[in-house]
Formats: C-alpha cells, sequence, structure tokens
C-alpha cells in the first residue's frame, strides 16, 4: 500500500562486519550483527549509536517521516510471549533530513507537481513537523551538490568511532581532456562530463550521514588548480582535509577507479626507452584468472580485480628510516607480461593507505630470469592435484557444483602466497545458495586445502599457529629473487606422537563412517568421509609426502 511504502517502511538498519580470514562452523563469523547490532569484544570499537539508514545506495524513492504512522524499525523476539513469539519494533525518525512538508499546504501541492503523487494531497497522516526525504541515494545527493565532480564506483559505509555514526565515504575526481602531452584514458564512473580524460586527480573525500543525510566535501588534494578553482567559486562548499574528523581520517582508502587508470597506464608507461616503447617489449598487462560465472562473455577467464589487504611491505620497498616490521592497509594488483595474462605474473604494484603514507605508489619487480605462475596456472594445479581433485569430483557430482572464488596473490617477503576460497552451491536455479567448503593454498610448486585458511596453511606448513618454526615456513628477506621457491617437505621416517594421534583419529573416523553408512545414514558418512579426508591430509603432510 502507499501508506507502506512511504509511511511504513521507511529505512534500512543497522549493518554487519565480518572478518575476512575466518569463519565459524555455521557460517560466516561476525564482529558485528543482530537487532540491534551488537558488536563483539574483539570489535568493541564498533559501537553504533544510530542504526537507521534513511540514506544509502538502494533507496530511491522519497518517504514521509515523523507522520501519524510509526515507522517500522526491526523485527525481534520477545522473550516474554509464551513460545517465543515476535514483536516488531516500531520507530519515529528524529532528525533534521528532508524538508518539513506537513506544516504547508503549499509545500505538499508543489511536491504533487514536482513528483506527480496526488497521495501527496489526500493522505491523512501527516503533521505539522512531518518532513519528506528525497534523493536518498548518496551518490544522486554529492552529484547534485557538486556536479563538478566525477565519482569512484565504489561507496563505503563505515562506522563513525568519535560518535558511532553510520556514515558513507565516496571519492571523489577532477577530470579534464585538455590536459597536453597526456595519454587518454576511458572511465566508467559518471561519465557525462568526459569520456576519456587525460587528466584525473582524487581531490575530493566526500562523506554522507546515513542518517540525516548531510553532507560534507572534504578536499584531499590541495595542490589539484581544477578543485582550488572550483573552492573560490563555491565559498564553503569545500573543507580542507584538515576538518575531517580523526576517526573519520583513519577510514580513507585509496580509490579503485584511479588505481586501474594508474596500472594501466603505468603498464605502457614505465619504460624509457623510446624503442622498447614503440616495439611495446616491456609491456604489462593485468593477469587473468578463471571466471565461475559462465554468463559473462568470457567464461573462461577474467581480468583481476584489485583487492584491499592487510600486509606487510618487504622492508627494502619502504621508504628509509620508515620501521618496515608493521602491517598496514594496502590496495594491491599483480601484473603480467603482456600477451602472458594467463599465464605468469612478474610483480604487484601497491598503493598505501595508512597515515602519512597515503597515496603513496610501490612497485615490486621479480627478475626477468624466473617465471612466477600466474592465478590461472595455479588453479590448473589445484584442479589437477591428486588429494584435492578427487574431492572436487565428489563436490561437483549429486546436483551441486564447486566454485573457485577470487584468486588473491599475497607476497610474503620473499615468497608469493596464493590464496581462492572454493563455494559449493545447488544446480537448481530456484535454490542457489553459495557456501564456503573449503580454502585452498598454494605456496611454490605445493598446494593444500582446508576447511578454513588455518587449517589449509597447516596442512601447507607443518608447525604453522602453534608457535614453532619450520622448515617450511616461509622465511624472511630482502631480495625478491627467491619469490617461487618451493618449501622443503617436512622430517620423515619417525612416527611421533601427533602421527600416532592422526592414525587413531582416523581408524576412529573410518568406522564411525561405515557404522552411519550400514545405518543408511547418508548425510553423516559424507561427513564422517570428509572429517577422514582432512585427517588423512593431514597424515600425508606430516609424513612428508
Amino acid at each position: 500500500t502507499w501508506q507502506n511504502q512511504r509511511l511504513g517502511y521507511t529505512h534500512g538498519y543497522g549493518l554487519v562486519v565480518s572478518p575476512v580470514n575466518r569463519i565459524a562452523q555455521e557460517g560466516p563469523e561476525y564482529f558485528e550483527q543482530g537487532f540491534p547490532p551488537v558488536a563483539t569484544k574483539e570489535a568493541n570499537a564498533l559501537q553504533v549509536t544510530q542504526p537507521q539508514i534513511y540514506y544509502g545506495l538502494l533507496s530511491h524513492d522519497y518517504v514521509f517521516v515523523d507522520t501519524a504512522q510509526q515507522e517500522f524499525d526491526y523485527p525481534a523476539t520477545d522473550s516474554n510471549q509464551a513460545g517465543g513469539g515476535t514483536q516488531d519494533h516500531y520507530t519515529t525518525y528524529a532528525g533534521k533530513g528532508g524538508i518539513r512538508i506537513g506544516d504547508s499546504y503549499m509545500k505538499r501541492l508543489a511536491f504533487r507537481l514536482l513528483l506527480g503523487d496526488q497521495n501527496i494531497l489526500l493522505a491523512n497522516g501527516f503533521k505539522p513537523e512531518t518532513r519528506i526525504l528525497f534523493r536518498r541515494d548518496v551518490r544522486e545527493r554529492v552529484l547534485t551538490v557538486a556536479p563538478f565532480l566525477q565519482q569512484d564506483t565504489d561507496p563505503y559505509l563505515v562506522v563513525n568511532p568519535d560518535n558511532g555514526r553510520l556514515v558513507w565515504m565516496l571519492d571523489g575526481y577532477t577530470l579534464s581532456d585538455r590536459y597536453p602531452y597526456s595519454t587518454r584514458q576511458d572511465i566508467a564512473v559518471n561519465p557525462i562530463a568526459y569520456i576519456a580524460p587525460n587528466y584525473i586527480r582524487n581531490s575530493v573525500k566526500a562523506v554522507v550521514d546515513a542518517y540525516d543525510g548531510s553532507i560534507n566535501l572534504y578536499v584531499s588534494d590541495a595542490k589539484d588548480p581544477i578543485v582550488r578553482t572550483y573552492a573560490k567559486i563555491f565559498p564553503g562548499l569545500l573543507k580542507p582535509l584538515s576538518a575531517l574528523p580523526s576517526g573519520l581520517r583513519a577510514h580513507l582508502r585509496y580509490p579503485e577507479d584511479l588505481f586501474r587508470m594508474q596500472r594501466s597506464v603505468y603498464a605502457a608507461y614505465h619504460v624509457d626507452d623510446p624503442r622498447v616503447f614503440y616495439l611495446k617489449e616491456d609491456a604489462w598487462a593485468i593477469p587473468t584468472e578463471p571466471n565461475p560465472d559462465a554468463a559473462q562473455a568470457q567464461p573462461n577467464v577474467r581480468q583481476m580485480e584489485p583487492y584491499y589487504v592487510v600486509m606487510r611491505l618487504p622492508a627494502h620497498t619502504t621508504r628509509r628510516g620508515e620501521a618496515a616490521l608493521r602491517e598496514e592497509f594496502l590496495l594491491m594488483s599483480p601484473l603480467a607480461p603482456i600477451n602472458k595474462e594467463s599465464q605468469n605474473i612478474l610483480g604487484w604494484m601497491c598503493a598505501r593507505c595508512d597515515g602519512d603514507n597515503y597515496g603513496q605508489l610501490v612497485l615490486y619487480r621479480f627478475p626477468q630470469n624466473r617465471n612466477v605462475a600466474g592465478p590461472t596456472q595455479v588453479v590448473s594445479r589445484i584442479d589437477s592435484d591428486p588429494v584435492i581433485s578427487p574431492r572436487l569430483t565428489l563436490l561437483r557430482s549429486g546436483g551441486s557444483t564447486a566454485k573457485f572464488g577470487n584468486v588473491i596473490v599475497i607476497p610474503v617477503e620473499n615468497s608469493l602466497l596464493y590464496i581462492t576460497p572454493l563455494y559449493v552451491e545447488s544446480s537448481a536455479s530456484e535454490s542457489k545458495l553459495p557456501q564456503l567448503q573449503a580454502v585452498v593454498v598454494a605456496y611454490g610448486d605445493r598446494v593444500a586445502i582446508g576447511d578454513t585458511l588455518d587449517a589449509a596453511l597447516t596442512q601447507l606448513f607443518p608447525g604453522y599457529g602453534n608457535g614453532s618454526e619450520t622448515e617450511t615456513e616461509p622465511r624472511p628477506s630482502g631480495t625478491p629473487t627467491n619469490a617461487t621457491q618451493a618449501p622443503t617437505s617436512g622430517p620423515t621416517g619417525t612416527v611421533t606422537p601427533a602421527l600416532r594421534q592422526l592414525i587413531g583419529q582416523a581408524t576412529a573416523q573410518y568406522e564411525s563412517a561405515q557404522t552411519k553408512l550400514k545405518a543408511g545414514d547418508f548425510a553423516g558418512y559424507g561427513a564422517a568421509t570428509k572429517q577422514l579426508e582432512a585427517t588423512l591430509n593431514a597424515l600425508r603432510q606430516s609424513a612428508g609426502r
């Protein structure tokens, strides 16, 4: 009904926060979840005081708030009711967003003409305090206030640690197609004014409050002459970056679209020899990886997207005097030789996001005499692994399909670690619900699979996670020449107490599986077989095979 759409269901609610490297037994592990949102002790800084989302990425329609009808907030279980019934929670908007419309017939008439909705004049639920909220898409709001800015395609939601409010952060670009002696580059974000600019700066950081829709624009590149000119044309619209609250400043990240353009241009213009440049003898490209989505134009491969990671840069790539043994937030992407995007990678490029290092680009290139396997080669190696391949065959039978997710290539000093999740979903289109089945890791010429990332790393590096250091762990080094050095196998020929425990565990799991099979419990048999397979893998790794 019109009342439900415009007066009752007016906003979204809350958020979930999940660590990327952990998973619970029943699904994702959450740092924050629920109605209302509750943070774990591990993430006690994520205390949300205003979980309602009136302005976001999906809210396009106008709504009326602070009316005689209460707004649906969130469903909740009422423990006081017999049998545990449900009790919906309601709220009334208390912000200053939007325009007050209930105190004037002329305002209602104006919006009736603007929006073409006669119910604005006929509705009985309006009060003098009633407000209309429109332009609720945060991208549209920023575009309306600052149409001279082109926007990054990925706005992101953060919790303001200073007050617990939810805010959207957007990256704004200033563009030009008149910059001399510069190559043009297609840009896919908001192509209204420019299609192929040859000048781009991430000059503005926009912050939009998810509750009241207030907009603040901060100049992040004060050296950009275009944004300085707009600041003079619109005094007071653009604030200095120093005015951005410190809690939000910690959430700034290097924008993805700008990084994509920079890696694409630098792939050709990193050379300084005209002959090499003209013949493209050292041109680079973006690596490809297997594409699980057969509906795309090229179902077999896809170009790798840049990804955010928390990692430690190799010591010699950081600035002199800087403490290198510290993890930091990075946006990174591997690079490949041209025409060999599916075979090798030649290095990686990253943009730093933390503190005074924000915006620094780092290039880490491998020696030209080394062939480093690319994501497609690694996935092919995984598919043909004698331990993993039978498991994949089993998962891809019986009305289900198994697909690899994005391949993440993580530099670990003088090594490369490949990580890819394995998802299983039903083949029936009406019941598709991908579930994380396992995590596969590769290092050198070795691969391993586990139910979690920690389990897979334990298979790959026996002794990982228990504080012991083994010969199979990658050792720090300041040189990249051993980037693909394969780890050595663990000691063999000795039946340790750990091996005896694994043998006893495998025997018990086998007997349990046979008992369940005889009883016709096929689901239990499958689960027991899966556990047995993991134990056998652990035995092989411990035995050095």
